[in-house]
């Protein structure tokens, strides 16, 4: 019997930014099992997530099991997991590694991802309607 992931990762599988994120995740990552929810596909998961406060389209959303990250806390935690060693890890280390600076960069990439799914024709999954 397969075990479950350790963890799991809820992001927009239509952001092109969000699966740039998680496909360098992926692929940098030899120490966790991460298992990737695109939110699009999965709407318990993210009524879940809404039900617990957390809103998908506001940021990715981690799960280990034991708790819930969210939007700059939940890349802050990845980010802990990972072994700073090549080029996407240490811009990650940069970016998240402190969670003071994680708390004043993600709004900035938020709203950098929302412009560009905006100019890209994108609706926001609104995961509380469905």
């Amino acid at each position: 019997m397969k075990e479950p992931p350790a963890l799991s990762v809820l992001y927009d599988g239509e952001c092109p930014v969000c699966k740039l994120y998680v496909g360098q995740l992926q692929r940098s990552n030899d120490t966790h099992q991460i298992e990737l929810i695109d939110a699009r596909q999965a709407p318990q998961e993210c009524a879940a997530a809404a039900n617990s406060g957390l809103d998908i389209d506001q940021g990715i959303i981690v799960n280990d099991g034991d708790r819930s990250f969210h939007a700059d806390e939940a890349l802050s935690y990845l980010n802990k997991l990972s072994s700073h060693h090549g080029l996407f890890n240490r811009i990650n280390q940069a970016l998240f590694g402190s969670t003071k600076v994680a708390k004043v960069v993600y709004p900035v990439l938020r709203g950098l991802r929302n412009g560009l799914l905006w100019l890209l024709r994108i609706r926001p999954i609104d995961a509380g309607s469905e």
